[in-house]
Order: structure tokens, then C-alpha cells, then sequence
């Protein structure tokens, strides 16, 4: 499996506080920069601090926290500049990634590809859709990824383009552009199917230029709540909304979510419909 430890489940419990964290973080009721430590979450949470660990290591890992320590973090800070490199680096990581699929993949990958998309977005989007979109990107991706078999890569790729990213980007986005990405990730089957190179690379770069600079001002909405101080270990309801976002913003809601699935067996015992 082309998984690391800090991807693969921390139990119920341990899974549990991630996504409240996480949500936490996405929301921004953590707010960029605050101090986060292992001991009082552990404390807030009533767990040991050895899961407590375990949880700041795979959010570490996942693109929401930077280590101080080994018990001491803060929360993810992304400057502009140093957004527009995530995204750049991002964009040729995917990019040499559909390259390399294109020789690799099969009938079999092709026919997980389609029915991971298998979806289409209602009126109104609700946070379920969302969360559903997030797990098909993901397994959608991790089937490519998976196609190239190359260890290192998946590494590069979870450093690269972290999940908050992911979920930021996805999170950001109007109905019009959700339905734009799930299009352009549509067309790139076909363009898998024969081998075309150029037209894969056509559709990376068309969904990179139009979600660019939706996800850019969300960086820069999270950035104006930085903060130097210490988070409310208080963790709050899972479905609270962003506070970034304007009162009269016309985007999706978005809620607690899941741990991703890191098999096509998974993604489907998960059972999210058409």
C-alpha cells in the first residue's frame, strides 16, 4: 500500500479528534499561527497524550500543523508568496503525475477513475456533496498515484500538495467552480483513455488557472485572522461556520468530514451514492 503511518487510522477515538481539529483549523476558529500543545489537547480531549501525539503527527504530515516541538505546534500560516509557491509546486506534481500515468494505467484504473466521478452536484450544494467531492478527488488521485507505483512519489505528493491544501482549495470554491473541477477532471479520463499527454496537461492547467484566484483570497481571508496566541482547546460544533468567510458569501457549506480512504476497497465500504 503506498500509505504512511501518519495517513493510516488512529482508532475511533484518535480519528475522532483529528477531524474535530482539522475542522477546527479549516474553519479558522483555530486560527493561522496560534500555539497548539499535545498535553493540553489531551487534557481538553480526555485522551492520552500519547494519542494526543499521534494526532498532532498526522496533522503534521496532512499540511496543518508546523512542529515547534515534539509536543508543540502551530497552526498552518501560509503566506502569499509562500501560497502561490504550495500552488505552483502542486501544479507540477499533478502534472507529472498524469505524465507518468498516461503510459501505466489500465482498464482497471480507467474503470476506478470513471466511477470515482460518478457524481454530479445538486441544487442547493450541501455539505454532504462537498465532503463526497472530497473523497472522490482524493481516491480519484489516489488511483493515479497508485498507478505509478513509486513510493517516494506519494511522499513528494503528501508534501507537496497536503491535504489542507486540497480541502482548502475545494472548500473555497462557488458552485460554478466545483462543477468546473469535477468537468475538467471528467475530460481527463478521456485524455488518460488515449494516451493524450497534451490534453491532460490542457485540463490541469485550465483548472489551476480558474481556481487560482478564488483559493488565493481564501488564503488571504485566513491570513487576515493570524494570531500569535494560544488556541481554545474547546472544541466547537462540527458544523460552526468559517470565519473568513463574509455572512452573505455564496459558497457551500462544508462540515466535520472524514478520514480519507487509502484503498479502493475503503473508498467503497464508505458506500457516498451517485
Amino acid at each position: 500500500m503506498l500509505s504512511f503511518e501518519s495517513e493510516q487510522s488512529l482508532g475511533s477515538t484518535g480519528d475522532s479528534l483529528f477531524l474535530d481539529v482539522r475542522h477546527q483549523i479549516l474553519t479558522a476558529h483555530f486560527a493561522p499561527h496560534q500555539l497548539i500543545e499535545a498535553d493540553k489537547l489531551a487534557a481538553s480531549a480526555s485522551v492520552p497524550k500519547s494519542l494526543a501525539l499521534a494526532v498532532f503527527q498526522a496533522l503534521a504530515d496532512h499540511g496543518y500543523l508546523t512542529m515547534q516541538s515534539a509536543d508543540r505546534a502551530r497552526i498552518v500560516h501560509w503566506t502569499s508568496q509562500q501560497f502561490v509557491d504550495l500552488v505552483e509546486a502542486c501544479h507540477g506534481l499533478i502534472g507529472l503525475a498524469i505524465d507518468k500515468c498516461m503510459s501505466r494505467i489500465d482498464e482497471e484504473g480507467l474503470s476506478h477513475l470513471r466511477e470515482a466521478l460518478d457524481f454530479e452536484f445538486c441544487e442547493p450544494i450541501t455539505a454532504e456533496q462537498v465532503e463526497a467531492f472530497q473523497i472522490r478527488w482524493w481516491i480519484f488521485f489516489h488511483t493515479i498515484i497508485s498507478t505509478i507505483e513509486v513510493r517516494n512519489f506519494r511522499k513528494m505528493m503528501l508534501t507537496g500538495m497536503p491535504p489542507a491544501l486540497r480541502r482548502r482549495v475545494i472548500t473555497s470554491l462557488d458552485g460554478a467552480g466545483l462543477r468546473s473541477m469535477l468537468g475538467d477532471m471528467t475530460a481527463l479520463i478521456d485524455a488518460l483513455a488515449a494516451r493524450d499527454i497534451a490534453r491532460g496537461r490542457a485540463l490541469l492547467d485550465h483548472q489551476f488557472a480558474a481556481f487560482t484566484p478564488m483559493v488565493s483570497a481564501a488564503n488571504e481571508g485566513f491570513n487576515t485572522l493570524a494570531r500569535e496566541d494560544e488556541v481554545d482547546y474547546l472544541l466547537g460544533s462540527p458544523s460552526f461556520a468559517p470565519l473568513f468567510r463574509q455572512t452573505d458569501a455564496d459558497l457551500p457549506c462544508f462540515d466535520r468530514g472524514m478520514r480519507e480512504p487509502l484503498s479502493w476497497a475503503a473508498f467503497k465500504a464508505l458506500g457516498l451514492g451517485a
